[in-house]
């Protein structure tokens, strides 16, 4: 090794390594965390006597803490046999550490400054005397330590602190221990001369107070009570062998006295009267002693710490934010515990590659941990529906259940391609685009009555997104009401909203199957005058809910009154329910409406399971790409309840922000597994919030195609974030997406013609009441054509009964405005 033009013998073993530890800055750690840590590694290490029996030299290692430009880091150098011990320990008391092995030891890179000072630090008293008391004065010892490294100049200063540790022998202790308990000093000495051990004097103090002979009522000093108490502390804790060295670059030698000196009086903040304390000891400025600490040379005796307080010196959970060094998204790596490949494949879903111990492993999300949701994150075409694409192979191909709604139907038409033989009659291809062979879905079907509020709450909640600024409490309240009374009619579907409204013969064959009195008298007493008092929320609701069933692609599908699928058999099954909602050809509010429709019966019969054995209600996955388009405030209720439903749900879109209001704030709070991919600046600083880790902003913003950051559910536990990379899609083997359809379209399709034959015969009856209302519609349409109708209901639901009591004249006058 060369110094200055200096060519120096020596130099670290090839045995050896360096460890970069950085635990995150919102770790919330137990105080007691370094000291057990510290503690678990004195058998790890060979204690020194065991060394002398063999011949061999006492392993140590180097706890080292650094300030260089500006930025505050944690390493350990220790024995390359050890690594990965002591990697997987510290994972143990630090689950969210990030650990690294460095490829260069930053020791090695020579400094170019000025001026160079060494140090090391000394005990004040004797090392029998513990340098602290009260284990709560850990974090505010650390604290100034950090504190001292924090304030130098980043661009022309750097401090190193290396603390070197090997075990002293744990029976010197013990012995020493029970010495103490019987009033005798500590450790025998070996030769008494002026510079006696403090210890004797103390424990020789301390022994003959109590002989017999002494005075009585003699008593120990207070001073002199603590001391003894902190020294019984001390002994019966594992010990190490220590040496402390401090190491300065700058510019000037004045300013470099100052640093260390600064820096050994944050150490002093440890002294009081009755514990121990440090001194700074052995300067110099030869740059020669840069040998020695980038060697960790520790030949001498050092002094004697326990792990408490070692602890107070080396503490992995305090690091300030602004001091911590940001983290690269391509060096975390994964926590311990994560789910690998060489877990059984039909308990994970595995998806990406990651790092662990600094080897590249294939990972994904154990099933157990599935019931906590997950939810991606990522810009356009940044590998969102490929991360799904994964997840639902692992389910088609290890037997389990899913539904799949995809709002643009490339997602639906690819994974169908993937569907084995073995599970053609396990799928149900829920095509809107499919007009000659449509499926039947009812969503007014339900056999609990117990959950009819529900239902009926999600229903109009799903035909709200096609009012759009037209929508208000009236249009809510008429539209409660329509629900409640289809439900409790035989094959009532959502095509007979209109004939409700319109048709007063069909109105009265409704009523008299309404079992509910108050839904009752909505229609028997209330109607009439509220229709003649609100005329453009009946035509609104007329206009908008009309739109959407007379859609050909709509129409055949929710008109058939009987479902041609039941979800609640296909969760409890295990079947596959696939549902192509393609924008481009249904509508945005349309494809919207039909997938909140789907969510709706899905919720109802994931609860409608709740009394089911548990043998029974088997784990079902939900999958819904581009979620926004289908969530809306019921949702967060699915997401809080789908732990208890045995519904799992894997939600994707691009931002949080395109969510209403705060929905996208609440729906986090009910997803404990999150993947970030490529994000926009403003969801970055929100993810990141939640990632509670080092992350910079760039980091999220600028990862490339197919990687991520994930912070997981492993093991019911929450995780820290990590690192990875996309796996490939493998191809299918063959195409089966033709078979598939056609399997399904033969098991759940209905011709088209068959349809429409009983629609006309269902609806026949009542054309000729349609006539005669019609001319009455036309004519309130016409008079509302120039107002804004949106605007007009403003009133509250709950008053929608009241309303009816109003005079004549002010309906008069207001039928006036209006038109």
């Amino acid at each position: 090794m060369r110094i200055r033009g200096r060519q120096l013998f020596g130099k670290p073993s090839n045995d050896y390594c360096l460890l970069s530890i950085k635990v995150p800055s919102s770790y919330d750690s137990d105080q007691s965390s370094a000291e057990q840590l510290l503690a678990s590694w004195h058998d790890l290490l060979q204690p020194q006597k065991r060394s002398r029996l063999t011949g061999a030299l006492s392993q140590h290692i180097s706890l080292e803490i650094t300030s260089i430009a500006g930025q505050v880091s944690f390493y350990i150098w220790l024995p390359k046999s050890l690594a990965s011990t002591v990697t997987k320990n510290i994972r143990g008391y630090y689950p969210h550490a990030l650990i690294k092995e460095e490829a260069i030891d930053y020791a090695h890179r020579l400094s170019q400054a000025p001026v160079v000072l060494s140090g090391e630090l000394a005990l004040l008293q004797n090392e029998i005397l513990p340098i602290t008391g009260q284990a709560e004065q850990q974090t505010k010892i650390v604290e100034s330590i950090i504190a001292g490294l924090s304030k130098i100049d980043p661009k022309d200063e750097a401090i190193w602190i290396q603390i070197l540790i090997r075990p002293i022998w744990q029976g010197s202790g013990s012995k020493a221990l029970s010495r103490v308990r019987r009033g005798q000093a500590a450790f025998a000495p070996k030769g008494l001369n002026a510079k006696l051990n403090y210890g004797v004097h103390l424990f020789g103090a301390l022994s003959k107070s109590g002989r017999a002979g002494s005075p009585a009522d003699l008593e120990l000093p207070k001073l002199e009570q603590q001391k003894r108490s902190a020294i019984e502390d001390k002994i019966s804790r594992p010990g190490y062998r220590t040496k402390i060295r401090l190491f300065y670059c700058g510019q000037d030698q004045r300013t470099a006295r100052l640093r260390l000196q600064a820096l050994a009086g944050a150490f002093r903040n440890f002294s009081s009267p009755s514990v121990n304390g440090f001194r700074l000891q052995n300067l110099s400025f030869n740059p020669e002693k840069q040998l020695e600490y980038y060697a960790r040379f520790f030949i001498d005796k050092g002094f004697l710490l326990n792990s408490r307080e070692l602890a107070t010196i080396f503490d992995l959970s305090y690091l300030p934010s602004d001091a911590a060094p940001a983290t690269s998204v391509s060096e975390v790596e994964a926590p311990a515990g994560v789910a690998t490949a060489e877990e059984p494949a039909q308990s994970v879903s595995l998806f990406g590659l990651t790092s662990v111990d600094s080897s590249k492993v294939v990972f994904g999300i154990r099933r157990q941990d599935r019931p906590q949701n997950l939810l991606i994150l990522g810009e356009a075409s940044t590998g969102k529906s490929h991360l799904l694409e994964l997840l639902m192979l692992s389910d088609i191909f290890y037997g389990q259940g899913f539904a799949l709604i995809d709002a643009h139907g490339d997602l639906a038409e690819k994974i169908i391609s993937f569907i084995p033989k073995r599970r053609f009659d396990d799928v149900v291809y829920f095509n809107l685009g499919d007009l000659r062979q449509p499926i039947g879905f009812n969503p007014l079907e339900n056999d609990d009555a117990a959950l009819r509020g529900q239902l009926d709450a999600d229903l109009v909640s799903a035909i709200k997104t096609l009012f759009n600024d037209e929508w208000g409490p009236l249009s809510e309240y008429l539209l409660r009401q329509s629900f409640l009374a289809l439900m409790d009619y035989p094959e009532a579907t959502l095509l007979d909203i209109n004939r409700l409204l319109k048709d007063e013969t069909y109105r009265r064959e409704i009523v008299s199957h309404i079992k509910d009195e108050d839904v009752k008298s909505f229609w028997q007493a209330d109607f009439e005058d509220w229709q003649a008092r609100y005329p453009e929320i009946v035509i609104t609701s007329l206009n908008k809910i009309g739109d959407f069933t007379t859609n050909p692609t709509i129409k055949n599908v929710v008109g058939q009154s009987t479902s041609t699928f039941d979800i609640r058999k296909l969760m409890n099954q295990g079947k596959i329910l696939i549902v192509n909602l393609d924008r481009r050809l249904l509508g945005e509010a349309n494809a919207s409406a039909m997938g909140m429709l789907l969510l709706a019966k899905l919720r109802l019969a994931a609860a409608s399971r709740l009394n089911d054995p548990a043998e029974q209600a088997r784990p079902f996955y939900l999958y819904i790409d581009d979620f926004h388009n289908f969530v809306a405030d019921p949702f967060l209720a699915v997401a809080s309840e789908s732990r208890r439903l045995g519904l799992n749900l894997t939600l994707a879109d691009q931002s949080l922000t395109t969510l209403n209001g705060s929905l996208g704030t609440k729906l986090v709070e009910h997803f404990g597994s999150m993947i970030s991919f490529k994000l926009k600046e403003e969801d970055a600083k929100s993810v990141r919030a939640y990632f509670k880790s080092g992350f910079s902003l760039s980091d999220l913003t600028g990862q490339r195609h197919g990687s991520f950051v994930a912070s997981l559910i492993i093991n019911q536990e929450k995780a820290p974030a990590f690192a990875g990379q996309l796996l490939n899609l493998p191809m299918p083997p063959t195409d089966n997406r033709p078979d598939v359809v056609a399997v399904s379209r033969a098991n759940y399709g209905v011709d088209s013609r068959t349809i429409d034959k009983l629609l006309t015969k269902k609806h026949s009856s009542s054309t000729d009441n349609i006539k005669a209302l019609s001319g009455i519609f036309r004519l309130a349409t016409k008079g509302l054509a120039k107002t804004n109708i949106g605007k007009v209901a403003t009133g509250s639901a709950n008053s929608a009964r009241a309303a009816s009591t109003r005079k004549p004249k002010d309906d008069d006058e207001r039928i006036i405005k209006l038109h």
